[in-house]
């Protein structure tokens, strides 16, 4: 059988049990540049746009639309805790 459509394969084969349990995009900075990720699992995505006004950002093969990424945290400067941490 061959289908053809312009609707994305991942809205015509999916499953129920798959749907709404993470965020479907979340913007993120990938190497200092913000990239909207399109997530495949909890820790992992895919880069779907670049938001970014510097035309070379586009040029970097790290960033083209398709490439895998994955999560890490990062532990933020400005935190409460982080301020109760420095007066120790």
């Amino acid at each position: 059988m061959i289908l053809y459509t312009p609707v994305q394969l991942e809205l015509i084969f999916r499953r129920e049990d798959e749907e709404k349990k993470y965020p479907e995009t979340v913007e993120a900075y990938v190497n200092g540049v913000l990239a909207v990720i399109k997530r495949t699992g909890l820790r992992e995505g895919y880069i779907e746009r670049v938001l970014s006004t510097d035309p070379y950002d586009f040029l970097q093969p790290d960033l083209s639309p398709g490439t895998n990424v994955v999560f890490k945290a990062v532990a933020c400067q400005n935190t409460p805790a982080a301020d109760f941490r420095d007066r120790l």
